[in-house]
């Protein structure tokens, strides 16, 4: 799989790391779906940066805060901005399918995790069945 762009690396993987993290924190179990998908690789970041980058995404969004099943307006605002930053269409499927792998893995998904997920897929029209393939 190509590389995402290197202007658009860090918005992608702050986006992965919303769309997988559980009450604001990336689980180890999640974190080695991710390696063993190769998902630094395809990113085009080191493993360290993606933890930056995550954790820069996750204070963003309002981090252990987001427990609630919905997305408040600040956090929206927030999700939709890293959204607009990402154009390629391949990409953005990269990154919906790696975050499909991770949460079809999780037996107990938070209510946080799946519905940044979902609000990506419908943000970017992306049909649910085309990212977990």
């Amino acid at each position: 799989m190509r590389q995402l762009l290197e202007s658009q690396a860090d918005p992608a993987a702050m986006l992965l790391a919303l769309m997988v993290a559980r009450r604001g924190q990336l689980i180890p179990r999640d974190l080695a779906i991710l390696e063993r998908h190769q998902a630094f690789e395809r990113l085009g970041i080191p493993r360290a940066r993606f933890f930056q980058l995550a954790d820069r995404a996750l204070t963003g969004l309002g981090g252990s805060d987001c427990e609630h099943p919905w997305l408040d307006e600040r956090a929206r605002c927030y999700l939709d901005g890293l959204l607009e930053t990402l154009v390629d269409t391949r990409q953005r499927r990269s990154i919906c399918e790696l975050a499909a792998l991770v949460l079809a893995a999780d037996d107990s998904a938070s209510r946080v995790e799946p519905l940044v997920y979902h609000h990506v897929l419908a943000h970017w029209h992306i049909d649910p069945g085309a990212a977990a393939r």
